[in-house]
């Protein structure tokens, strides 16, 4: 009985104390939705609605998928001629950057509705296909622009993401809240995120908690692949690496084949590798690339390039993509018992 009455007398205790769990519980997830809005907030005001005229497209759709797809043409493909996509102002002087998925094809006009209503006629200077980057132009000046998220590779996966787009007004926002879900795709050019893109949305900015523009959403999946349905696949391009193309884009650079980056010509284990395999051990040496020409054979470990070390095959691609096409790397390779001092003159990767 004395059990029973000490139980009865500790419910009111353990009412209070859920009670207050939940509100906690409350707190954060109000908290966290609050530091949504204000990401999203910030990054409105560098967000362009783009209205992109181009001529019909008369290819024929391509076919069905094989038996693991879902059937019926790719979506994408269907893209139509009066689209309204996004922006992203990267220049106070009147620079936008979109995908170049956006502004493909024979184009009429574009017209950019900025994000203080003006509505000013946009011209496409450059792009580079293989990156998916486009740059546009407008006539204005003291546009907004968001500091830049500066060190890329302190984002982890898992690290709260916002990407940001325009609505088929012009005006409305849309918010795709989402985590980096990889770091360092495409040879470390881009991230891998969850957030929701679409034909709206990609080529607008993509931020982190602080309102800080990490990239510009680009390379949008399609919602069919040849393994069936997409499970959420979308890609920023780092704001650091359009900074490094920007001047080329300026000065009105169109590349449809390649992509500008360096290239070794070296592919990675297939089983793959731990965090500190104490090299990049290479399992493929591509016929012709810049590795065989200077003499890098299969099971070769490169252990540094340019006199830094190198623990795995993600490290060696990320010091290789600091690098220029035709730029000499240094490596220092392990090759059973022997270490060798071997110069490889770097080449451009392939159009992806």
């Amino acid at each position: 009985m004395r059990s029973m009455a000490s139980l009865i007398a500790a419910l009111p205790l353990l009412a209070f104390a859920a009670a207050a769990r939940a509100q906690d519980e409350e707190k954060v997830l109000r908290a966290f939705e609050e530091r949504y809005r204000a990401a999203a907030d910030k990054a409105a005001a560098v967000t362009v609605s783009l209205r992109v005229d181009r001529v019909k497209d008369a290819t024929p759709p391509p076919a069905p998928r094989g038996p693991r797809g879902l059937g019926g043409a790719d979506p994408f493909s269907k893209r139509p001629e009066h689209s309204p996509v996004t922006g992203v102002i990267i220049d106070a002087d009147g620079w936008i950057a979109t995908s170049h998925f956006n502004v493909a094809g024979e184009l009429k006009e574009i017209e950019a509705t900025l994000p203080d209503g003006r509505v000013l006629p946009a011209k496409l200077v450059g792009y580079q296909s293989g990156a998916d980057i486009a740059l546009l132009k407008v006539e204005a000046t003291g546009l907004p622009v968001l500091t830049k998220v500066e060190e890329p590779e302190l984002l982890k996966t898992g690290h709260p993401v916002v990407a940001v787009g325009r609505g088929p007004d012009g005006r409305g926002l849309t918010v795709n809240p989402g985590i980096m879900s990889a770091p360092g795709r495409h040879a470390g050019k881009t991230i891998q995120v969850d957030c929701r893109l679409n034909f709206g949305n990609v080529g607008g900015p993509l931020v982190d908690f602080e309102g800080r523009l990490i990239g510009m959403t680009c390379k949008v999946s399609s919602a069919r692949t040849d393994l069936g349905q997409n499970s959420g696949v979308g890609f920023a391009l780092l704001a650091t690496h359009i900074d490094k193309v920007l001047p080329a884009l300026k000065k009105g650079e169109k590349t449809t084949s390649g992509t500008g980056r360096p290239f070794l010509g070296v592919g990675p284990p297939r089983r793959g590798e731990s965090p500190d395999a104490g090299g990049a051990e290479i399992e493929e040496v591509i016929s012709g690339g810049s590795a065989e020409k200077a003499g890098i054979k299969n099971g070769d470990i490169i252990t540094s390039i340019d006199g830094v070390k190198v623990k795995n095959f993600d490290e060696l691609r990320t010091a290789i993509m600091k690098k220029k096409v035709g730029e000499t790397a240094k490596l220092k390779v392990k090759r059973d018992d022997e270490e060798l001092e071997i110069d490889v003159v770097l080449g451009e990767r392939a159009g992806e």
